[in-house]
Formats: C-alpha cells, structure tokens, sequence
C-alpha cells in the first residue's frame, strides 16, 4: 500500500469513529452528562463512607480504651502529689512521735518510776545496809 492510500485510511478512520461518538452521544440522550453524574455521585457516596468509617472506627477506639486513658492520665497527674502527702504524713507522724517521747518526763507515769526508782533504791541500800552491819555485829564496832 502507498503512503496515500494509508493517509486516506487514517484519515477515514478517523471521520468514521468521530461519527460514531456524534451517533452515540445523540442517540442516548445526554448519556455524558449521566455518566459524569453517576460517577460523581458514586465517588461522593463512597468518600463519605469512607470518612464516616475513619470517624467510626476512631470513636470506637476512645470509647474501648477510655477507661483505661483516664485512669493513666489520672494516676499520672496524681502520683507525685500522692508521694508528697505520704512523705509530709510520714514527717509528721516522726515528729508527733518525737514530741511525745520528749514529754515523757512530764507524764505521771514518768513521775510514778522515778518515785519508784527512789524507794526501790533506799529499800535495798537499806536491806544491805542491814547486812553489812551484821557483818560487823559482834565485833566492836
């Protein structure tokens, strides 16, 4: 086939498909303008199940671990204040402690020893007393 021939062929071709699309386009109506609906409507359907989707999943995913975020988050703020009140008791409850070992000696349970010191001493320097000088009875002193 010569070159003029296949220019013939191309351009022939080309005329016929471009009658065809002009054929089609008329014969169903304003069928480009219902497929462009159709897909777009299809594309917007599927975007906002697609993003209520993401939502969905995403609220489920605070609800299910919630309690548990709370939790962390809670214990998380509250655990040095927890610490600085369990030591501050902790120094408190010493230095009561202290105070009260320190007024000791102003107690009548103090005061009760000390007087019971006194008499258990004098009863027994007395008793020995007694023995020593019978140690010596008899013997000139």
């Amino acid at each position: 086939m010569n070159m003029r021939a296949k220019k013939l062929l191309v351009v022939g071709g080309t005329l016929l498909t471009l009658a065809g699309v002009a054929v089609v386009g008329q014969v169903g109506g304003n069928s480009e303008a219902e497929a462009s609906g159709t897909w777009v409507n299809d594309q917007l359907a599927a975007n906002n199940k697609t993003i209520a989707n993401a939502g969905y999943e995403k609220k489920e995913e605070i609800i299910k671990s919630s309690d548990e975020d709370i939790k962390n988050t809670i214990n998380g703020k509250l655990d040095g204040k927890v610490k600085t009140a369990e030591e501050e008791l902790q120094e408190m409850l010493d230095q009561y402690y202290q105070m009260k070992l320190d007024g000791l000696e102003d107690s009548e349970e103090y005061k009760y020893l000390e007087q019971q010191i006194a008499i258990t001493k004098k009863s027994i320097y007395d008793r020995y007393v007694k023995e020593v000088d019978a140690i010596f009875a008899g013997k000139g002193q």
